[in-house]
């Protein structure tokens, strides 16, 4: 369910970008253009793209997939069936912000304004080709993601099937805006060797015109039946659907002395009725502020209504309601902007997927608490960034896969046709499963180097990303690229 969106001034400070909101937002760049989507997020505390082979989800807080929205110039990427999507569906040479919006959970995608041409090749079968006009442009990029990784026991192996084929086409003019994606990616099976031959397509046609926006979403997995959803929404309402199944839902609100408030009603294709609410509110006092969101998430149709072998959606799922609390400290002076902040977010009645008998379902836990600091500090040539986040779903149980810890930096240092920037991502200890005492993924560290040549005719990049060449695995079974090079070619214009 999609019916808010936080916006906000941007105000632009040579290359670091401030927004009204207090959101991180980070550029791929003018001057570096990043071609790993994982740099595009680099010093948001506490987010992360977790890569599933070659697909990326987003991880903020803690909380992913169906409990984060994804939007790209204002439009939800996330399709109503599973509730969210990947964020490596747009092409990185399209985009020019990734913005983070934390206490909302949520994040927007932005493409770049001024014309241009790019030309990007990389190892492991990586080749791109991107042009906008300003107004309409497109974008391809062809990854085999055929790359060398070891398991446990050291013996090495060829990542297979985990190619991935994307295609965009944009237009933006006066007040319209349309966004079409489409393509296909293999999906390696977890774990070592036998990779399989799985795939699944992905499409989509998004629209917005002023206050009006929708989407038709398309998903094949192998040869199996397509599935078609849709979603249309306004200010005031909309719809989402699959098949015959769906809901029509209405909202109400009004803002008042920096607090917004919303109500609403959702009434399914069966007849079933379900609230919808939103408050949230923001307190500023010269630097230090605090911010209040209380709200709910319905169950997307997959796992209210989902029928497979082996998973089965649950009519009986009650909405999630989330209570976030924020506080601390954001400002700039002399060059630098810092923001510090101590966060508490509280899920009554989380969803999640357990094993029953021999198929997984979804139901309502009692609740989930999350909890943390976080600190950024960043000028035009240094940047750092940590965060600690802690987890308990239901007491006594924790989310596979969350680092408490995540940490970033980088530096760069910019001359007049030349410009080097070192940059890197620490990711504490990762637990496999919901008990504390499980296994953990011992800490990864991405380390890159990015270098670009500014010539009469256009900017050469040189991208040297995870240097320390490790197979990290953000996920069991998932081996991450090693040391890889990719150089773009970008021609710009206004």
């Amino acid at each position: 369910m999609i019916f808010f969106l936080l916006t906000g001034d941007v105000v632009r400070l040579n290359e670091v970008v401030v927004s009204a909101q207090r959101d991180s937002i980070v550029l791929t760049g003018d001057s570096i253009n990043s071609t790993d989507l994982r740099q595009s997020i680099l010093l948001q505390p506490s987010s992360m793209l977790r890569e599933l082979g070659n697909r990326y989800v987003l991880s903020i807080r803690g909380l992913e997939d169906r409990q984060n929205t994804l939007y790209l110039e204002g439009v939800a990427l996330d399709n109503p069936v599973w509730g969210y999507a990947f964020a490596n569906l747009v092409y990185p040479a399209l985009l020019s912000q990734f913005s983070i919006h934390p206490s909302d959970y949520s994040a927007s995608l932005f493409l770049r304004r001024a014309g241009f041409i790019s030309l990007e090749a990389g190892t492991y079968g990586r080749v791109g080709l991107a042009y906008s006009s300003g107004v309409w442009g497109w974008g391809f990029l062809s990854d085999d993601n055929a790359y060398p990784y070891e398991d446990p026991f050291g013996r090495r192996y060829i990542r297979r099937n985990n190619y991935e084929r994307i295609f965009n086409a944009f237009y933006r003019g006066g007040d319209l805006f349309l966004f079409a994606y489409g393509g296909s990616m293999g999906m390696p099976l977890r774990g070592y060797g036998g990779e399989g031959d799985d795939r699944e397509y992905q499409g989509g046609i998004l629209f917005r015109k002023k206050a009006l926006s929708g989407a038709l979403y398309y998903y094949r997995y192998n040869g199996e039946t397509p599935v078609l959803s849709y979603r249309v929404s306004h200010s005031s309402g909309g719809l989402e659907g699959w098949g015959r199944r769906g809901r029509i839902y209405g909202t109400v609100g009004r803002s008042f002395s920096g607090w917004e408030i919303l109500g609403g009603v959702s009434v399914s294709f069966d007849g079933s009725f379900l609230p919808l609410y939103r408050l949230h509110g923001v307190r500023e006092r010269g630097v230090f502020y605090w911010e209040l969101l209380v709200r709910d998430r319905l169950p997307n149709l997959s796992e209210l209504y989902f029928y497979g072998p082996l998973a089965r959606g649950n009519p009986s799922l009650l909405p999630e309601h989330f209570i976030s609390l924020e506080s601390g400290i954001n400002g700039s002076a002399e060059g630098w902007w810092v923001k510090g902040d101590l966060f508490l977010t509280g899920v009554v009645l989380p969803i999640f997927w357990e094993p029953s008998d021999s198929v997984w379902m979804p139901r309502n836990g009692d609740y989930l608490m999350l909890g943390g600091l976080e600190f950024l500090a960043r000028s035009r040539y240094l940047g750092f960034s940590f965060s600690w986040v802690l987890n308990r779903l239901n007491g006594s149980m924790v989310l596979p896969y969350r680092p408490q810890v995540i940490s970033s930096f980088y530096f760069r240092i910019p001359l007049e046709s030349f410009e080097i920037r070192m940059d890197g991502t620490y990711y504490g200890s990762r637990p496999t499963y919901f008990s504390p005492s499980s296994r953990h993924l011992p800490p990864a560290l991405f380390v890159n180097m990015h270098l670009a040549f500014r010539l009469d005719y256009g900017t050469l990049f040189v991208h040297l990303n995870n240097l320390l060449d490790k197979n990290w695995e953000l996920i069991s079974g998932y081996p991450t690229e090693p040391f890889s090079v990719s150089v773009v070619f970008r021609r710009e214009w206004r």
